[in-house]
């Protein structure tokens, strides 16, 4: 209530807000995705959006880990990779994503509930929809921006899941090279903008 702060920022919120205004800039990120790929969809047709909202998908995840990696100082390996999921954009909010990203001390397990709002979308101009028709590929590129040496496996979902993938680190598996699609999104001022400490 009152005049707005032109100082404002977003720690001056409580938890509780803070939480809210988060889950709402996820929200936009879908939306803003979908937005694009139904004006592709105007020009050219929904195969070639979707084509390239999973490539986009694949660049911003690696790139977006990268940034949270290091901002949040997240350890290389498997606990500093389940924290990373635990708050990648890509896989929130979860009353619309439906996400779930467990820890059990060796590996990291990510699913995609049955009945995810973003299922119900009737296309597949998501960031998760290519994850959700059980193709690895973006949570791959998400946990390689994380640690390269990241490989993930298809796992056997439960009953109320749409689809589970099992994320590893070797520590002796050879680096994964970045992808073009992260290289591309790295052209980007906005990609290596340094994210400080308030």
């Amino acid at each position: 209530s009152g005049p707005h702060d032109p100082d404002f920022e977003l720690e001056d919120l409580s938890q509780r807000a803070l939480v809210v205004a988060l889950q709402e800039f996820a929200v936009q990120s879908h939306l803003l995705l979908r937005g694009f790929c139904l004006a592709v969809t105007h020009r050219s047709d929904g195969a070639t959006a979707a084509a390239m909202a999973g490539r986009m998908a694949i660049g911003l995840g690696w790139t977006t880990s990268e940034r949270l990696t290091r901002a949040f100082e997240f350890a290389p390996g498997t606990e500093g990779l389940a924290a990373m999921l635990q708050i990648h954009p890509m896989l929130w909010p979860r009353t619309y994503t439906h996400a779930s990203v467990s820890f059990d001390g060796h590996a990291v397990r990510v699913a995609i509930g049955t009945d995810a709002p973003f299922l119900a979308e009737g296309d597949d101009f998501c960031w998760l929809a290519t994850t959700a028709a059980g193709d690895p590929a973006t949570l791959a590129a998400i946990a390689q921006g994380h640690d390269p040496r990241a490989r993930v496996s298809v796992a056997q979902p439960e009953a109320t899941e749409r689809c589970a993938f099992v994320v590893t680190i070797d520590p002796d598996a050879t680096a994964t090279r970045e992808p073009d699609e992260a290289s591309l999104t790295k052209i980007s001022t906005g990609a290596t903008f340094p994210l400080r400490r308030r």
